[in-house]
């Protein structure tokens, strides 16, 4: 991945807490939605996803936890991101699916989302530590999924959506029970503006992902955070 802003930074490039306002102009628009397309589960595979991330320059705290917390069975660097749709669409379908996601997109407001609380997903095998999006407008980020899952009907493979970003893996509940305590101390909140949407491709299993499209939401004009390929 290669982003517009200078950053030392070298590593190459997964239930919303709602943030409650009376102001009229947070509330969320109906979002205007063509005709999905239509897809088999042949159209879906695992080396194309469909993610929104921070900016590189904001990278740095994310991956200086996750590094250290990896999945063995993943051989990636890590990154960032927040899944809105893994697995996505074939490349081969890219051009539709970046065709009726503007569409989509266009009727979405952008908002802001804040991380500064870390969380755990526990179960009998292992935790995974994460940090929890806080939005400024209530039901954003399910409003952006929701626009997402109307224009391209996803995979019976996916999974139910819970916005995170995940930075550990681990066996031992202790360890992570322990480890969240320690980053939470640790950590500075990082905030960011949603204004874009982005699919990524990895060439193989130890591969960074790549950013194949950048999909614009609502009006915004600036330039994106990051640069194809």
């Amino acid at each position: 991945l290669d982003s517009h802003k200078a950053n030392p930074y070298e590593y190459p490039m997964s239930e919303i807490k709602r943030s409650e306002t009376k102001n009229e102009e947070n509330k969320l628009k109906p979002v205007a939605i063509n005709k999905p397309l239509r897809l088999s589960e042949d159209s879906f595979v695992a080396y194309s996803s469909l993610i929104l991330m921070p900016p590189k320059d904001q990278w740095e705290s994310f991956v200086n936890i996750k590094k250290n917390h990896m999945n063995p069975k993943i051989k990636r660097p890590p990154y960032p991101h927040i899944t809105l749709m893994a697995p996505f669409v074939h490349p081969r379908l890219y051009n539709d699916a970046e065709r009726v996601l503007r569409d989509a997109m266009s009727s979405v407001d952008t908002f802001r989302v804040t991380f500064d609380s870390f969380e755990l997903f526990e179960n009998e095998y292992s935790s995974t530590l994460y940090l929890d999006p806080k939005v400024d407008r209530e039901g954003a980020m399910e409003q952006l999924r929701e626009a997402v899952v109307k224009t391209i009907p996803p995979s019976s493979k996916e999974k139910d959506f819970d916005a995170h970003i995940g930075v550990g893996y681990f066996k031992r509940q202790k360890e992570a029970r322990e480890l969240r305590e320690k980053y939470q101390n640790e950590w500075n909140p990082i905030s960011f503006q949603v204004k874009e949407i982005y699919f990524l491709r990895r060439r193989g299993m130890e591969d960074p992902w790549e950013v194949q499209s950048i999909i614009p939401i609502g009006k915004d004009t600036t330039a994106p955070y990051f640069k194809i390929g």
